[in-house]
Parts: structure tokens; sequence; C-alpha cells
């Protein structure tokens, strides 16, 4: 019932072959094309229409074959030979032997090569699960969720505009901190010791009783904030190259010198008040520990696990492919490559990824610090456009551990909160705290739409 209301060649073909041949000689094309078209919708609800999406390989076999079709089809048309002056094609034998409708094989096989069928089939909403090889886990994906009334809660993002300096933040060149401590009149990049650190270099010495039910560990660190400018309204997609520049190396400097004490050293932002930022301005923090983190053990295992069987690193394979389809690409350029993932759980979820494989920041050359400068302003600037304001997420740099330069790759996760509009807030509740994670938009729709957005920023800032 689909295809009915829209023209393509189904609908061509089964009106010529009804006025030609009659409506009995027809049935058998009819049948032929209603049970090739639902087993193909069956065949997407068990997953075809993922392998459709996802591969380039049958996208270009599909591809060759629908024009292989069009080009026989073509031919068999122009190679009909007209009728002879008083000819009846209907008792002709020779028009007999060169006119006939479709059998039902003949058109249900149609349906295979049929790009009009695929297209509707393949874009229709189903339920789904998919694999993240990163952390082993499973999402849950439904995209007809995106249909559904929204009476819950609604945010209130700031579009208020804020000065290049206000005297009552604790980050402003200058201010003093809500720690006491009084910021110096910095001019660039400032860097300082978290005044509320969660991780301490120093701890009392006294024995931690462990049992299997009952384990704890202490453990050490250090936390600093890395503010990127010292003006409180500039932030990061609104900033020039060069300052971009200043913070990746910022980046690059502090993972070399804190990695030289502690096994694992995470960069991240916080941006927006609704991703729990404490403080408008724009900084982010560097937190280093005597440990390693859960969810770093785990991506750490599991690129390990690939690279025992595949002897090549995992997301080197994955940014490979990824780049070679382009469905999920938002922006690419010589050097990196920032898709949202396959498995992406948040609406607008993204991963920037190195083409070459870069186990941490210290190691990126110069003319990928450049080129990276230019993808994260591009991206963050398609975020800001998507909302027409500052947009909210959490950001944070994986790295390599120590000895595990050969198969880890650097990698780079946004966690953007927002599902439909400005308003409308993504909450991981109920199943997704029970079971496991579940997004409604497709990863390939918010490619689409993030893709379609443009890399200048709305305010019209270069």
């Amino acid at each position: 019932m689909v295809m009915l209301y829209t023209p393509g060649p189904n609908n061509s073909m089964l009106a010529v072959s009804g006025a030609n041949f009659g409506l009995q000689r027809t049935i058998p094309h009819l049948l032929g094309v209603s049970l090739g078209f639902g087993f193909m919708v069956f065949l997407v609800g068990l997953g075809a229409g993922q392998i459709m999406q996802t591969s380039p390989i049958v996208q270009r076999i599909m591809r060759l074959g629908g024009i292989l079709f069009i080009l026989w089809f073509a031919w068999k048309i122009a190679s009909v030979p007209a009728n002879k002056p008083g000819e009846d094609v209907n008792i002709s034998s020779k028009a007999e032997k060169r006119n006939k409708p479709l059998t039902f094989i003949q058109a249900t096989l149609f349906q295979w090569i049929n790009g009009k069928a695929w297209m509707i089939t393949a874009s229709m909403e189903y339920p789904h699960r998919r694999y993240n090889p990163l952390t082993g886990e499973w999402v849950l994906v439904s995209p007809h969720r995106t249909k559904r009334p929204w009476q819950g809660k609604l945010e209130k993002p700031s579009a208020e505009k804020k000065p290049e300096f206000d005297a009552g933040c604790y980050l402003c060149p200058g201010n003093l901190r809500a720690g006491g401590k009084q910021n110096p009149p910095y001019a660039g990049i400032y860097i300082f010791e978290n005044d509320f650190a969660a991780l301490l270099k120093d701890l009392p010495e006294e024995d931690t009783p462990r049992s299997e039910l009952f384990n704890a560990l202490p453990v050490k660190g250090e936390c600093r904030v890395i503010c990127f400018s010292p003006k409180h309204n500039l932030t990061l997609p609104l900033m020039s190259l060069s300052e971009i520049g200043g913070v990746i190396t910022a980046w690059q400097q502090q993972t070399a010198e804190l990695s030289s004490r502690y096994k694992y050293v995470q960069v991240f932002e916080n941006k927006g008040e609704m991703m729990g930022c404490s403080n408008p301005h724009p900084h982010g923090q560097i937190w280093a520990g005597d440990f390693i983190p859960t969810l770093v053990a785990q991506e750490d295992k599991m690129q390990r696990e690939y690279f025992t069987r595949h002897s090549r690193p995992l997301l080197k394979d994955y940014a490979e492919q990824e780049s070679a389809h382009g469905i999920r690409t938002v922006a690419e350029n010589e050097s990196w490559l920032a898709v949202v993932p396959y498995w992406a759980v948040w609406p607008y979820e993204l991963l920037l990824l190195p083409k070459r494989h870069v186990p941490a920041l210290p190691s990126l050359t110069p003319v990928e610090s450049t080129h990276l400068a230019e993808v994260l302003k591009n991206i963050l600037t398609r975020y800001d456009n998507l909302i027409q304001l500052s947009y909210p997420y959490s950001m944070g740099w994986h790295q390599a551990l120590s000895g595990a330069e050969a198969y880890s790759g650097l990698h780079v996760h946004f966690y953007p909160p927002l599902l439909r509009s400005a308003e409308v807030k993504k909450f991981m509740v109920g199943y997704e705290m029970l079971a496991e994670s579940q997004r409604d938009i497709s990863p390939e729709t918010a490619a689409d739409t993030l893709r379609a957005l443009s890399s200048v920023h709305y305010t019209g800032i270069a």
C-alpha cells in the first residue's frame, strides 16, 4: 500500500502491463510485486536494512544491479519492433512472442534491484540493537519513539549574552576564587590546581579493610582546571584556530607531565549548566590518578582483544570503514574523522578519531594538531547551530595506557544531552538504568542533521 501513493517502477510497469495485456494476464506480475516487496519488509525487520545502510559493498552491488536493470529495460523498450499497419497486437502470434507481461518469478526478483523499494523498506523504523565493540555493550535503537508526544520536563536554555569579564565569576582574571585564592590577571590559558579536588596527592597512612563483598582501595591523584581563555564569553567554537591550537598544546603538555607520575590522565570538559557545569566561564578539567578508571579499562580490554584477533587497531579499522561509506560522517579532513558512532547512545553523540593510529595526545604531529583545531571548530560550531545557542555537552579524551600503545587508539567522545530541541533533554532512567542503553533517533538520522548544518557559526563570528 505504501507504494501506491508515489510513482515508481512497479506502478509504471503494472499500469503498462494492465493496459497492454489486461488485468487477468497482469495478476502474476501484481502478485510477484506484493510477495517480493512484502518479503523485503520482513527481511529489513530482521536487520537487512542495517546491512544496507552500513555495508559499502552491498550498496555498490545494489547500485550496479539497478543500473544494469535500467539499461536492460531501456534496451528492451527500444528493441520492440513496431506493429504493422492493421495488425491486431492481441491476436498476432509474432506480437505474442515479443510482448509478454512479467511472470510471477520475474516480478518477485525485480524487487531486489528496485531502488525505490529498498529506499522505502530500509527507511522504515524498526527497533533493533547495536553492538559497541569499544565497550562490549549493546544499545537499543527505537527510531519510531520520536513520534511520541512529550509532556515532560522542558529545559530553559540560557540565551543571555555573557560579558567578556564578569566580576562575580570565580574563574575570570584577577577575581577571588571560591576557595579563597586569587586568580592572576592572566591573558591566555590559565591552569591551576582544583580548589575542590576529587583526588588528593597525599593521604594518611591507614589500613583499609578489604573482603570479597566489602572492598575499598585508597587512591591518589591530582585535579586541575584549565581556563581556555580570559574572556568569560569565549567558548571553543567561537575561538580562533590559533586559540584552539593553544588549548590543544596545553592538553598535550599536561598529559605528558602528569602521565609520568600517574597511571592515567583524563582530559575533559563539561559545557553548560545542563551538564552540571558549576561555572559558565569556558574551562575544562584534567584529572590524573594512580589507578585505571573502569570505563578506560573496559575500552582497553576490548581493543586489546581485537588486536589479538586481527593484528590491527580496532579504532583504525573502524575509522577507515566509516570514512569509506560516510553515512555517519559529520566532518572530515586530512587527519581527523568525526562521526556519530554506529553504537551511539546520546542523541547527537560524536566520536572524533585520528586517521593515523595515535596512542595519546603528545604523539600528535604539528600538522595533526592543526587539523585537530580545524575539525574541533567545525563540529562544535555545528552543535551550536543545531539549536542557535551555546550547545551543552560532556567531552573527554581517551588515551592509551602505558604498554598499550600498539593497539589502543586516541579518541574523544562528545556526549550532548539534548534530544528533540533546546528544551527537551534525554534522561537515562528506567530501562536504561536497569537493563541497557536506549536511543530514539537513529545515528544515521543524527549524522544527516549535523552534516546539513553550516560550519559557519550562527552568530557570524569566524
